[in-house]
């Protein structure tokens, strides 16, 4: 069977519903395309988004699927607040402890989420983003007039057109502008990326964002928690999930790979796709027998996964918005390089919480993590105190139960840096690596072992090109690319 006839046929009958690719969605008889014959297994380790997509796309064709999971739960880096694990929050929307925005509303994510019939809201217009600059905290229109944020500004937005070289970082890059917009740069393009702007490729980051093909629209969903948004549309792949398994050796050396779990449990199964996180490839806490090609390896070593801290803090006023311009993001903070307002446009009574989240990934999420959850915290409200004249403090919620406490703040803290089976944030380019690198992390071995997830994203011919590194949507679209290559090698046999 030809490459073009496989790929229409891919992917009908999934329970997820997802927007169809091009390739399928014009094939005028889509009922033709054949089940696969497969009378083997295949082996999907993680049950993130990719594992669930990619394990659904097989599920369909008709080939028998097993997820090892190595936690009690799916979903990987998308993780949401449950109000029955007892928390300290009294917010009545969904509150995420990983991915919590949609880029792009016409991103392979946002497909997905509008085909499910789940409303979002597109933050972005009518608000706005400020910035902590020198001793306050300033709206993009007040500094309209201030030439060392204009020229920073400019510099981000011409940033994906941007040649800079492989080898720097976007601090060498940015080493020019004064120091008072640094941390603002660092926000944009450093934090946002998974990491320190000193860390990331200039190279890389400017390749990839360049080519992403999304709408600039950032949206969340209004009602509705990710996770129990992957439990709907994935419950076939569901099903096929073995929990608390997580995987320890890969023998590929023979006819049937050896997969061992942790449990000295050992399975046979035909091929097996890998969609763990980056950093639990390069920690070595699963073992390949044969090692992985050398290629794979470099290219693993070129590509970085920091630590991420996500605190949730909850505050009795809004302190931080005017009438005029409720905020959407808040950038710049030392302690806390990008702040969410999620309670913006969320339809909740004047009198209920407001909400930050904060996300710091790289050196600084390295910092707080050394740290007990309480002192992570504290270094927030502090630096927010400074700006807003004392206001995080007086209004921070607290146990109401332990007023003369000065540790009863009401927060939550997912330090994804210490779990053991994630290890981290998103990946991202060091300076020398290039869109190669992803390549060749994706690219499989022997026809036996194949790779999936957001490290593999990189654009393709055969694939929409509308998610990036990093996304919820690579980690999608990196899902049909192996769910094709699956395909491809069992058809080819």
């Amino acid at each position: 069977m030809n490459r073009r006839k496989i790929l229409k046929s891919l992917g009908l009958g999934l329970s997820a519903g997802l927007v169809l690719p091009p390739w399928l969605s014009s094939c005028s008889n889509p009922e033709e395309g054949p089940e696969i014959s497969y009378s083997g297994t295949v082996c999907v380790i993680g049950a993130g988004v990719a594992g669930l997509f990619v394990a659904d796309i097989l599920i369909s064709k008709g080939i028998k699927v097993k997820i090892f999971e190595a936690s009690n739960r799916l979903g990987g880096r998308i993780r949401s607040a449950k109000f029955s694990d007892d928390l300290p929050l009294i917010a009545d929307f969904p509150v995420e402890y990983g991915a919590d925005v949609i880029y792009g509303s016409d991103s392979k994510w946002a497909g997905l989420i509008s085909l499910s019939g789940v409303p979002v809201v597109k933050f972005q217009t009518g608000a706005t983003d400020r910035y902590r600059i020198d001793d306050g905290v300033k709206t993009t229109a007040e500094l309209a007039a201030d030439t060392d944020f204009a020229a920073a500004l400019t510099f981000y937005d011409n940033f994906p057109l941007s040649s800079p070289s492989a080898g720097q970082s976007i601090q060498d890059v940015a080493a020019g502008f004064n120091m008072r917009v640094q941390k603002i740069i660092d926000s944009w393009l450093g934090n946002a990326y998974g990491t320190s702007y000193s860390r990331i490729g200039a190279g890389a980051l400017a390749q990839s964002m360049a080519e992403a093909e999304h709408d600039p629209e950032q949206v969340y969903a209004s009602q509705n928690s990710f996770e129990n948004i992957l439990i709907s549309r994935f419950s076939r792949a569901v099903s096929s999930i073995q929990y608390n398994r997580p995987v320890t050796s890969i023998d590929y050396s023979g006819e049937e790979i050896q997969v061992t779990d942790q449990n000295n449990q050992t399975e046979s199964f035909g091929k097996v796709i890998v969609t763990t996180p980056l950093s639990i490839l390069k920690s070595g806490d699963i073992t390949f027998s044969p090692a992985l090609p050398s290629v794979k390896m470099s290219s693993m070593n070129n590509l970085g996964m920091d630590a991420c801290v996500r605190m949730l803090i909850e505050f009795k006023l809004n302190f931080w918005d005017t009438d005029e311009a409720p905020t959407n993001y808040l950038l710049g903070v030392t302690e806390a390089p990008t702040i969410l307002n999620a309670s913006l446009k969320r339809t909740i009574p004047n009198d209920d919480p407001k909400t930050m989240v904060i996300t710091v990934y790289g050196s600084k999420a390295e910092e707080l993590s050394a740290l007990p959850d309480i002192d992570k915290v504290k270094r927030v409200i502090e630096e927010l105190d400074e700006v807003y004249g004392g206001k995080a403090t007086l209004n921070v919620r607290r146990d109401d139960e332990n007023p003369d406490d000065n540790t009863n703040i009401l927060f939550v803290v997912k330090d994804w840096t210490t779990d053991p089976f994630i290890k981290g944030g998103i990946s991202y380019p060091k300076p020398g690596a290039t869109m190669q690198d992803r390549i060749n992390l994706a690219e499989p071995v022997e026809s036996k072992l194949f790779f999936a997830g957001e490290a593999t994203y990189y654009t393709h011919e055969d694939f929409d090109k509308t998610g990036e590194p990093g996304t919820i949507s690579g980690a999608l679209i990196s899902a049909e690319r192996c769910a094709q290559e699956v395909i491809d090698s069992i058809v080819n046999a």
